[in-house]
């Protein structure tokens, strides 16, 4: 039953979320670990889900934005490796799918020009 691995991770996310806008940086940071390993224990299992993929991309958005200008090119890149994971999982994507597919891009995208633009580069 990889959905309560992906179910936990969601949950682990949105603590983080709730802790991030409370000040609590590093609470944020943890919960956001400890949802990469719930995403990662899902993935092990289902490596064909879409939505896995999507959910650790989003996770690993979310880390960057909690520090854009320490952001390494480690987690750029694997936050990348992700996207196209999920876009070969599930390919065509309809409706509301492609909007919110094309944000989660978009904000990768955002985020990574913010950093660039912080440090000179």
């Amino acid at each position: 039953m990889y959905e309560a691995f992906q179910l936990e991770g969601d949950i682990l996310v949105a603590r983080s979320v709730r802790r991030r806008n409370a000040a609590d940086h590093e609470g944020a940071l943890a919960d956001l670990d400890l949802a990469g390993k719930a995403y990662a224990r899902g993935l092990a299992v289902a490596r064909s889900d879409a939505w896995l993929y999507e959910a650790e991309a989003a996770r690993l958005i979310r880390l960057i934005a909690l520090d854009p200008t320490g952001s390494d090119a480690e987690l750029v890149g694997r936050a990348v490796e992700m996207i196209a994971a999920a876009e070969t999982a599930r390919p065509r994507r309809t409706g509301l799918g492609v909007a919110e597919f094309a944000a989660l891009r978009a904000r990768l995208h955002g985020l990574v020009t913010e950093s660039r633009g912080t440090d000179g580069g």
